[in-house]
């Protein structure tokens, strides 16, 4: 049985916990990714926005296996949204900031 089945059997709400937990520290890292562009610190941004896609994609990846209430599923559902147009925006943000190899 994977890891996710497990813990789903483990305790019950296990999985919505992750998801929420994943998505709420994809949000975080996009914070951070924030700040370090303010300070130009532009690998860190890189790197934040990678962290922060790589908790969205795990959220996405254990969703069809939550077992939630309606309430947190609608809560989740927003995070998602909230999330992935977060990255979204600041990736166009930090393409504008990369190196222009033509020029």
């Amino acid at each position: 049985m994977s890891d996710a089945g497990q813990a789903k059997t483990k305790r019950p709400g296990a999985l919505t916990d992750f998801v929420l937990t994943e998505l709420n520290i994809g949000l975080q890292f996009i914070a951070l990714a924030r700040d370090s562009y303010l300070r130009n610190l532009d690998f860190d941004g890189h790197r934040q926005i990678a962290a922060a896609i790589h908790a969205y994609q795990t959220a996405k990846e254990v969703l069809p296996q939550v077992d939630s209430t309606e309430t947190q599923r609608a809560l989740i559902e927003h995070r998602m949204v909230e999330l992935g147009t977060a990255i979204s925006n600041l990736e166009a943000s930090s393409a504008r900031r990369l190196p222009n190899p033509d020029a």
